[in-house]
């Protein structure tokens, strides 16, 4: 029986290797597919494939977390909201005047809900609101109107309704104000959505704080006129003819 030379039978192997489809084991090279005319990887490339796939993409990883900017604007619209329910719980219990006792519930139940969503966000992008309290609750605007709830608290009747309707106004104003800046420099879309929400809300506690300071003060400045003017419409002053 013959010998065959050493370097036809290694000849002889790859070439029923590249016939069945394999590939040989030398430096992971890839090899062609004759029968397909595709590419075949190492076990050593298909692997680190499987681990790349299996691997969350940075971008999704990162959005899980938020920046410390990003961070400070849902601490303080946390912080917002919690001042206003606050707010709008004293307006139930103090104001004599049934509009500002119906403001004062829809500002309870409106920042309630929105502070819900406030802190679902938060949570999702695992933002310490306890850690930004100390930063955010130091802030004029906030030390200001922790002042504001404290004074009212201590009012009542008419003197309540006026401080409560001025800071209102004055609140909602830099609320809306804060939301809209936030709103159009922050990148993350999911953020901007909350924000887009609440601007609504702030808009029209706004106008209806400044109707009801419009009524109020309407209403306290006719008082006298009524008072002083006679009851007939013949005995009605030059002026009173010329104002209507």
């Amino acid at each position: 029986m013959k010998t065959l030379p050493r370097a036809v039978t290694l000849a002889t192997i790859t070439a029923g290797l590249v016939v069945a489809g394999l590939q040989p084991a030398h430096g992971g090279v890839p090899t062609t597919n004759t029968r397909t005319g595709t590419d075949n990887t190492t076990a050593t490339e298909a692997d680190t494939g499987r681990r790349a796939a299996a691997a969350p993409p940075a971008d999704l990883a990162r959005g899980q977390t938020s920046t410390a900017d990003e961070a400070r604007v849902v601490a303080k619209i946390h912080m917002v909201n919690q001042m206003e329910i606050e707010a709008g719980r004293l307006a139930k219990q103090k104001a004599e005047v049934p509009g500002v006792r119906a403001y004062g519930a829809r500002l309870e139940r409106d920042h309630r809900d929105a502070d819900q969503k406030t802190l679902s966000y938060a949570r999702k992008h695992k933002i310490d609101l306890g850690a930004q309290k100390a930063v955010v609750g130091s802030e004029p605007d906030h030390v200001k109107m922790q002042e504001t709830l404290q004074r009212l608290s201590n009012l009542s009747g008419g003197e309540f309704n006026r401080e409560f309707l001025e800071a209102m106004a004055e609140g909602h104003r830099t609320a809306i104000d804060f939301v809209s800046s936030s709103r159009a420099r922050l990148p993350d879309a999911e953020l901007k959505t909350l924000l887009s929400d609440m601007l609504p809300t702030l808009q029209k506690h706004h106008r209806i704080v400044a109707n009801l300071l419009h009524r109020t003060a309407g209403t306290s400045a006719a008082q006298p006129d009524r008072t002083e003017r006679p009851s007939s419409s013949l005995g009605r002053r030059p002026s009173d003819n010329t104002r209507r």
